[in-house]
């Protein structure tokens, strides 16, 4: 009862902030998404209320139709079935958030890559791969008689 209050105390607030020409950033669902509320989140919880209703009405001596009650009846080998897919369900979506998580953070070091190169070439110095691989036999490092101080400066040496 105190959550259908809430909801409804909610949607209200909701309802007066569209009336108002305000549309506050909704994070109704967590990161899945976000977006400006509308009236579309009022209808949503219109819906959800009606349904907290008719639940409260019928009262806890007409519970209705169970989401798990066909579980009661599966034999040995179903449970295990079931237990094993959710397993697998689980590991899926496990595998799923870590693989979104490693592409975001691939995206974030790629863009710090594109920085680092352009303050370097902001330097001065000749960055990306149009640099390429020194030819056979040329020198790598810096050229002789490079001053120690020029050395130090690029952390080639101690001071």
């Amino acid at each position: 009862m105190s959550a259908l209050g809430l909801l409804l105390v909610f949607t209200l607030l909701i309802a007066v902030n569209l009336a108002r020409g305000k549309r506050p950033e909704c994070h109704c669902f967590g990161q899945l998404s976000s977006a400006p509320v509308g009236w579309g989140s009022v209808v949503r919880n219109i819906v959800l209320i009606a349904a907290a209703v008719v639940i409260t009405v019928a009262g806890p001596a007409h519970p209705g139709l169970s989401m798990v009650a066909w579980a009661t009846g599966l034999s040995t080998p179903e449970v295990l079935g079931l237990a094993a897919g959710v397993v697998v369900v689980a590991l899926v979506g496990g595998q799923t958030w870590m693989f979104v998580h490693v592409l975001r953070q691939n995206g974030r070091l790629l863009l710090r890559l594109d920085a680092l190169e352009a303050a370097l070439a902001g330097a001065g110095l000749q960055v990306g791969p149009a640099v390429g691989l020194p030819a056979a036999g040329a020198q790598r490092g810096l050229p002789r008689g490079v001053p120690n101080r020029e050395r130090e400066r690029i952390g080639l040496t101690k001071k």
